[in-house]
């Protein structure tokens, strides 16, 4: 744990020597987030993976994917476990330039870190607030969970052909998406969901409020108990933590725009219906763990909103309070048992 503690000092202190050293915002936001890259490539790349959960066995399954033929590693899998076959071929063709299993979490943290430091980059207004939620909220589990949090960062590459509405692209995106992890699906319907009129948002979020509640309680002890999502279900707890936190950014930025959506711009229209596909998600499925791992897919909607919400607010003394609440409130979620229990053995190799 000590690595994250200096992770986030470090964090701190390079916003602060940024500010001094570059008058021009555009150019001091894009030096911080370039320092955060390589600061979290290092930390997410060459960490001890015989500390972390589920890193040895990606070890293992890449020197098997990469020995036997990609038709055995599809049709038979490893150790009883059938990856998607886009997560194979990548191992395969990683195999290939280079027999070190240390190839696939460098290339997984370009992939990752790079894609939430590049969306950070074109859309949040507080560069520094984003990457902190990010540390909070995304960072750690995607240090394991390797599979599932590429697919996300392919999601990322989605905004701007959603908000353009180039579908095809977007199918295609989606596609690649799930040969890596097939659970991406959830996200799809965004492309769609971006299309609602806002005048006709409330009586829309509201029946599907209502229908996502009355129907989950069918559909999601079925889909937990049939799929190999399964495994999850003997899980302490559920997403109530995350659904209050949806929540609160929710109506945070609701009152930071006066509540008149009506009037939000593409970019802004986006992450807000963002948000809400992960509030609703989280309220449908409040009561199932596994949920959680579900509503990463729209994680990245609270730490673009949070930091424009905030810049919204006209007053000054409100707007520090705001923030200082945001981070005190994000660094207690970051210590928590559910996520700090993941991370508490990490280590760098070096």
């Amino acid at each position: 744990m000590a690595y994250f503690y200096i992770n986030f000092i470090l964090v701190f202190i390079e916003v602060l020597v940024c500010s001094v050293a570059f008058k021009d915002s555009r150019i001091r936001n894009r030096a911080f987030l370039l320092i955060v890259f390589f600061q979290l490539f290092i930390l997410h790349a060459y960490l001890d993976p015989d500390m972390m959960q589920d890193l040895p066995g990606y070890m293992e399954t890449y020197q098997e994917f990469g020995e036997n033929s990609l038709r055995e590693s599809i049709l038979v899998g490893y150790v009883g476990v059938k990856m998607e076959p886009g997560w194979i071929l990548l191992c395969k063709l990683l195999y290939f330039i280079s027999h070190n299993p240390r190839t696939l979490l460098i290339f997984s943290s370009l992939l990752m870190v790079g894609g939430y430091c590049i969306t950070i980059s074109r859309y949040s207004f507080l560069p520094w607030l984003s990457v902190f939620i990010y540390l909070c909220t995304t960072f750690d589990q995607s240090l394991f969970v390797l599979r599932q949090h590429c697919a996300i960062a392919i999601t990322l590459l989605s905004i701007p052909l959603i908000i353009k509405r180039k579908f095809l692209k977007f199918i295609i995106l989606m596609i690649v998406a799930a040969m890596i992890h097939s659970t991406v699906a959830i996200f799809v319907p965004m492309y769609f969901v971006y299309n609602i009129n806002l005048k006709k948002y409330w009586p829309n979020f509201i029946t599907l409020a209502i229908v996502g509640v009355v129907i989950s309680g069918t559909i999601f002890p079925w889909l937990f108990s049939h799929t190999w999502y399964g495994g999850y279900g003997d899980r302490d707890g559920s997403n109530y933590t995350l659904f209050f936190i949806n929540l609160c950014s929710f109506l945070l930025y609701l009152v930071s725009i006066k509540f008149r959506i009506n009037k939000l711009s593409s970019v802004d229209k986006y992450f807000f219906l963002l948000l809400s596909m992960a509030l609703l998600l989280c309220l449908c499925g409040a009561g199932f763990s596994p949920t959680n791992r579900l509503a990463k897919y729209f994680s990245v909607a609270s730490i673009i909103v949070i930091p424009r919400a905030i810049s919204n607010i006209k007053v000054d003394y409100i707007k520090v309070i705001i923030t200082v609440v945001v981070v005190v409130s994000h660094f207690l979620l970051f210590l928590a048992p559910s996520n700090s229990e993941y991370i508490k053995d990490y280590r760098l190799i070096f």
